[in-house]
């Protein structure tokens, strides 16, 4: 009996199957489907890269270049779909956590779809203080305690399993500041969407950063001694290090590219230092982990 040979590359029909379904999406309802192509465009490229690296090895490197893609896709067209909701469907909650009599705190704040800002609060009476825009479909759980001297608390999303709409929409936000004048240990997870995040002026000592899909841009303390761990997952992060801020830097890079610029020495294995690092007062020791997508580290004013 004879064998049918094995086709020696996928990719092409696969994106031929994506794109008849995306121009379907497209013809039955109002989805922007040249919008969409265009923002989808490293795609591709990723899909004809991992094909050519393994996808014409085998019939496994070929399943695994059509899962990798398709999961690339799926997290692609959801953020393009669930990035805001349908407009009108926004309600606001405020966040105002008295600070007390803490003296640090150990922070938690967990974002889902939407824009999420962090900086430095002008309330000193507050720990925690700010505006969220809730999803339709999201709740929020808020948890306060203390120990000791040290103020506990958890910010989080937690959003019903719901098919999102496609069409006109509007950004979802979570509009926080952070009390400047307490030492604190700061977990951020970003969800969906665009973040910018400014600890330029806060006294942040353990940062802990898991980037979901979106852009974020993280602007380091000025002052301090500090260490932080940055996850990234799909899509562009840029790290601003503050002049004056010595650093040890380290990543771990994945699928994209890692980038870093100012005076700093490699020191192979994507590992840098400040030359001044082992004995400046304010100093930051860095981990990087890349996801899919660009990092970018730079020094800033």
């Amino acid at each position: 009996m004879e064998r049918r040979a094995w086709p020696r590359s996928i990719t092409l029909p696969l994106i031929l199957i994506v794109l008849g379904i995306a121009f379907l999406v497209s013809n039955l309802g109002n989805w922007n489907i040249w919008d969409f192509l265009i923002r989808m465009w490293p795609v591709w490229l990723i899909a004809v890269g991992l094909d050519i690296l393994i996808g014409r090895q085998s019939r496994i490197g070929a399943i695994i270049v059509a899962a990798v893609t398709l999961a690339i896709l799926g997290g692609g067209v959801w953020y393009y779909a669930v990035n805001t909701p349908m407009a009108g469907a926004l309600s606001s909650e405020q966040v105002n956590q008295p600070l007390n009599a803490a003296r640090r705190a150990d922070i938690e704040i967990n974002s889902s779809i939407g824009e999420l800002q962090v900086h430095e609060s002008a309330d000193a009476n507050l720990l925690v203080s700010g505006t969220v825009y809730r999803l339709t479909g999201e709740t929020i759980d808020k948890e306060a305690a203390n120990s000791g001297d040290t103020a506990i608390y958890r910010l989080r999303s937690r959003m019903l399993a719901t098919i999102p709409s496609i069409g006109p929409t509007q950004r979802g936000k979570w509009d926080l500041g952070l009390n400047p004048g307490v030492p604190m240990s700061l977990k951020l997870g970003t969800g969906v969407g665009q973040s910018n995040i400014d600890l330029s002026r806060l006294q942040v000592t353990d940062l802990e950063l898991n980037t979901g899909v979106g852009q974020t841009t993280v602007v380091m303390p000025r002052q301090g001694v500090i260490r932080a761990k940055i996850n990234t997952g799909i899509g562009q992060a840029e790290i601003i290090i503050p002049a004056g801020m010595a650093a040890s830097i380290r990543a771990h890079t994945g699928i994209g590219a890692f980038r870093v610029n100012g005076d700093y020495t490699h020191m192979g294995n994507s590992s840098y230092v400040s030359p001044n690092y082992a004995t400046a007062a304010n100093r930051l020791d860095l981990e990087v982990s890349g996801g899919i997508g660009e990092v970018h580290v730079r020094t800033g004013n």
